[in-house]
């Protein structure tokens, strides 16, 4: 499905992968010249493909199909390819119960769709840690270290200065504030005890109140060094701390700063 971009349901794929074993299974117990053989499995690969293909159209049947065909004849060589392997015979090989065979490419499919999920998710960690930034924020002569996230869609400013805000979640701002508690936070009350302002923005939660103030200085890393960047800090108590492999999100204005 990735291949030709068409959208496969899993659960669809599992229930006919399993009908296609049963097929096979049945097929094979019966006395069919090859030919007839031939015509029947491909008939049964036309209708698998045409019930897991979501978008129907001639175009993404023969691709599909072409696909499914060229898995099939990968799976098939490898699965003798390990048969062989156990019996060293190639007459074993073809004598192989069809229930065996069955098993082993039920094993195989699986060990492929875990491989792919491995592969997919070190490559989302990977893509991930691209927009990782090592930054650096320094409060009342302490330096406080933090991973940021380059947020593509946080292009938030101080309305005054037009310099861009980084959000900070809740630990982050916690650890930087130990004298503020939650009724602070949830009264809106921060500005009594923090120089600073609320400031009315949109995001993905709806319409928030974010809490911008200053600190002594900001420093990001850029080559392997930390280079200092004129920039406000912001938080919300939206921003949630849970779940999430970064302390800030960082602001793309931050790098062009």
């Amino acid at each position: 499905g990735i291949i030709i971009g068409t959208k496969v349901s899993s659960v669809k794929a599992f229930c006919l992968s399993a009908f296609a074993c049963l097929f096979n299974i049945v097929i094979n117990n019966f006395q069919f010249n090859n030919f007839l053989l031939f015509i029947l499995k491909i008939c049964c690969g036309l209708i698998i493909c045409s019930i897991m293909v979501k978008y129907f159209s001639l175009k993404n049947l023969i691709l599909f199909f072409l696909v499914f065909t060229s898995f099939t004849f990968l799976l098939g060589g490898f699965s003798f390819a390990l048969l062989f392997m156990f019996f060293g015979k190639i007459e074993s090989v073809l004598t192989t119960p069809s229930y065996l065979t069955a098993i082993l490419h039920v094993l195989l499919a699986l060990y492929i769709f875990f491989l792919t999920k491995v592969i997919k998710t070190f490559y989302k960690k990977q893509l991930f840690e691209n927009y990782i930034y090592k930054l650096k924020i320094i409060k009342d002569c302490k330096c406080f270290s933090f991973k940021g996230y380059m947020d593509s869609g946080n292009f938030l400013v101080e309305e005054k200065s037009k310099l861009p805000v980084i959000i900070l979640n809740s630990k982050t701002f916690f650890k930087l504030f130990k004298n503020i508690n939650m009724l602070d936070v949830l009264s809106l009350k921060l500005d009594k005890k923090i120089k600073g302002e609320y400031i009315k923005c949109s995001s993905v939660n709806g319409e928030d109140s974010i809490f911008v103030f200053k600190t002594d200085e900001v420093f990001i890393e850029d080559n392997n060094s930390f280079k200092k960047i004129k920039a406000y800090l912001g938080y919300s108590f939206k921003m949630n701390s849970k779940n999430q492999n970064f302390d800030v999100l960082l602001n793309p204005l931050c790098i062009k700063n």
